[in-house]
């Protein structure tokens, strides 16, 4: 059995378009401003982060070492908010 292929931001994109989610509850890397209350995933320095923006304040920010990580973390939050 193979394991699935990594998920990249290109794909999460593809992914949440074809899921119906709504472009206004997340943002990735650096395409547009960022979002008011809104999951995040962006790439600082060596690591990737998400986090949820609100008012301009950054919270719950996680760290991950690949980008494969944070994107399946950027899913699970989009999946566990109202």
């Amino acid at each position: 059995m193979t394991e699935p292929a990594p998920l990249t931001c290109d794909r999460l994109a593809a992914l949440l378009e074809r899921e119906g989610y709504p472009t206004d509850r997340y943002g990735i890397g650096r395409r547009g401003k960022y979002r008011d209350q809104a999951f995040v995933i962006d790439r600082w320095s060596n690591r990737w982060v998400v986090y949820y923006i609100e008012r301009g304040s950054k919270f719950d920010i996680r760290k991950h070492a690949t980008e494969d990580a944070a994107c399946r973390d950027l899913l699970a939050r989009l999946g566990d908010s109202p």
